[in-house]
């Protein structure tokens, strides 16, 4: 959802999310270009196909390396912008891999994730984090790969039933103790209609914001485990 400001200014919405389904497993990916880039839209857009690309080469049965894994995607992102610069297309990048009976979460950047059951028998949240402690300041890809900048954690997916992630316009506006049954509500609302393939319009709640002052792209994403 294109944020208020980005509208006013005829700039294309910055965040970009990207799902897919496959014979071994699935992958979801949001990411949020960082506004003062010139180009990132591309930067975000990129993140995602990398992520993507990426998970589609790897071999997961082996050992898992978390440097070599998300430098694969630092490279792979910086052939996907070329020939822009990586200073003009800087983006978050939140990761969801599903395979072999893990789950992979992956977090670059600021943003929120959420892996939760239908039973509420088992919750986390990788929540989002401001880097330097400013509101305009956050890790991203750029032109050097740094793996301590990025957070994975691997966890056991027969005890999760879906993953739910959004960008900073939602997760920053979310009190920290109304994220669970916002992230539990959002998957409730919607899980019929993903478990259908429906293509999801957006929601009457996330066009009409109701924080005061509300500015930034608003994008969120579902992993929901068939029933």
């Amino acid at each position: 959802m294109t944020g208020p400001l980005h509208i006013r200014e005829n700039i294309p919405n910055q965040d970009y999310w990207l799902g897919k389904e496959y014979c071994w497993g699935s992958v979801l990916v949001v990411s949020d270009g960082l506004g003062s880039k010139p180009y990132a839209d591309v930067g975000s857009k990129a993140a995602c196909e990398s992520v993507v690309e990426i998970a589609e080469k790897w071999d997961f049965d082996k050992s898992f390396d978390q440097n070599r894994f998300t430098s694969r995607i630092h490279s792979e992102w910086l052939r996907r912008i070329s020939p822009l610069r990586a200073e003009e297309c800087s983006a978050t990048c939140l990761f969801a891999i599903q395979v072999d009976g893990k789950c992979f979460l992956g977090k670059l950047g600021d943003g929120l994730i959420c892996l939760g059951s239908r039973s509420d028998q088992a919750y986390l949240e990788v929540n989002h984090d401001n880097s330097e402690g400013f509101s305009n300041l956050t890790l991203s890809l750029y032109s050097r790969h740094y793996s301590s900048d990025w957070h994975v954690t691997i966890h056991d997916s027969s005890l999760y039933d879906f993953v739910f992630m959004c960008t900073d316009g939602i997760a920053d506006d979310l009190p920290q103790e109304n994220i669970k049954d916002f992230a539990c509500g959002v998957v409730e609302n919607y899980e019929s209609k993903v478990s259908d393939g429906k293509a999801l319009n957006a929601p009457e709640w996330l066009i009409n914001w109701p924080v005061k002052g509300h500015s930034d792209d608003k994008t969120f994403a579902l992993m929901i485990k068939k029933c």
